[in-house]
């Protein structure tokens, strides 16, 4: 787990992962996609559940990206 009672990160180790997991997103394929979204982190079917909600969430929210970032 993620979150929860159970957690492998801590509030601020689940920021921190978000931000780097964002930044590596735009980076390497130019996606830019929000991880770090009050509601999401704190809801009790939180994406950030487990790698594999996680995983869901963020192909879920590239089945809504049309076009990657533009760099110009």
């Amino acid at each position: 787990m993620l979150v929860g009672q159970h957690a492998v990160l801590d509030s601020l180790g689940l920021v921190l992962f978000a931000v780097e997991l964002e930044q590596h997103l735009e980076d390497e394929l130019e996606l830019a996609i929000v991880l770090n979204d009050e509601r999401e982190m704190t809801r009790r079917n939180s994406a950030f559940s487990s790698v594999a909600t996680l995983t869901d969430f963020i192909l879920a929210q590239l089945s809504n990206t049309t076009a990657p970032l533009s760099h110009g």
